[in-house]
């Protein structure tokens, strides 16, 4: 994925034919496929899963679908499935040659990544979801061009 093109996570899956690409103005992109998963996830009633789970918080709904904005803006390959847990958190994920990523929602500002990879440890990495600034406007990091997006959105911290 582009925006965490170094170290450990330059071996993200890469898709060999670009099902983003639109052969006509009808034809949805797999960013809009994961949207419309999102926005259903969203309208998900309490019990959801058939075992009394809670429905999903639509604060962290909307700040999945912001951060969907965020690597797609970025250029990253769109996730292949967003998923809900029992305890309301929004999930990313990618499997590829490499292993498997997952990125997790875990605030409205926070995303947790974790990368299982054969034979190496699992890693985990915290992303800043927001940029603060001090009118407060944008609030999303999809919201800012290109020109006046500051440096340093991505926090630095691995767990091992």
């Amino acid at each position: 994925m582009a925006a965490i093109a170094s170290g450990i996570w330059t071996n993200l899956p890469q898709v060999t034919a670009a099902p983003e690409t639109i052969t006509s103005g009808t034809v949805p992109t797999e960013w809009w496929h994961r949207r419309r998963d999102l926005l259903e996830i969203r309208k998900y009633q309490d019990g959801w899963n058939g075992f009394g789970a809670d429905a999903p918080d639509p604060k962290m709904v909307d700040a999945a679908i912001s951060f969907l904005h965020v690597l797609e803006r970025r250029g990253d390959t769109p996730p292949m499935r967003v998923t809900l847990s029992p305890d309301g958190l929004v999930a990313m994920e990618w499997q590829g040659d490499g292993g498997y990523w997952q990125a997790e929602i875990v605030s409205e500002r926070e995303v947790e990544w974790m990368r299982v990879a054969p034979g190496r440890p699992t890693e985990f990495h915290t992303e800043l979801l927001t940029l603060r600034c001090r009118d407060k406007t944008p609030e999303f990091d999809w919201q800012f061009d290109q020109q006046s997006r500051a440096p340093g959105v991505v926090a630095s911290g691995f767990a091992y």
